[in-house]
């Protein structure tokens, strides 16, 4: 039994995390959550009030960690290709965390919301690390081209199938070709 509230919060997330990334959030009930966790329902509505509650949290908390490490991966050499494998390597057998972005209709309108600011953020960090790597004459007359890039790279690597190898390989070789000096 964990030691404290902090202790207990991460069990959640990180159950949470595992649930949510590999099976997606309307196949998650909160007794999933719990028996990963090794602890009653109730005890994990002491923490937060619903499903929703759990998954947002853990959907931001995602996004928050693998940008910053795509921050601080980025001061490498090759730094695009370095963060395209970590968004892909962090994206692998977590696919949901990311097609969630494109697949809101089954959610409530604040629900949808919220997913909507939250991709809008993403992919506006994602836009600020491919700006300087595009190549201003492939992107000569499109409007807002690292917002586009971004988008697409996040919609694609959501949205490919996990038993492919190279996925980051591929879409670094895509990306290159049309939109990077």
């Amino acid at each position: 039994m964990p030691k404290t509230i902090k202790d207990m919060d991460a069990r959640i997330m990180k159950a949470g995390a595992a649930l949510f990334g590999s099976q997606g959030y309307h196949n998650v009930e909160m007794k999933m959550i719990a028996k990963e966790c090794d602890v009653a329902v109730g005890t994990l509505y002491n923490y937060y009030q619903s499903k929703w509650d759990v998954f947002s949290r853990v959907l931001r908390l995602f996004w928050r960690d693998l940008l910053q490490e795509m921050r601080e991966s980025s001061h490498q050499e090759n730094s695009l290709e370095a963060c395209i494998r970590l968004l892909d390597e962090r994206l692998k057998g977590r696919q949901s965390l990311a097609a969630i972005f494109y697949s809101v209709d089954c959610l409530d309108a604040l629900q949808q919301r919220e997913v909507a600011d939250l991709r809008d953020n993403v992919v506006k960090d994602l836009a600020e690390l491919i700006t300087p790597h595009l190549n201003p004459q492939s992107v000569q007359g499109f409007e807002e081209p690292a917002l586009r890039v971004a988008s697409m790279l996040l919609l694609m690597l959501s949205h490919m199938e996990e038993h492919f190898d190279n996925n980051s390989a591929f879409l670094l070789l895509s990306l290159k070709n049309a939109f990077i000096s």
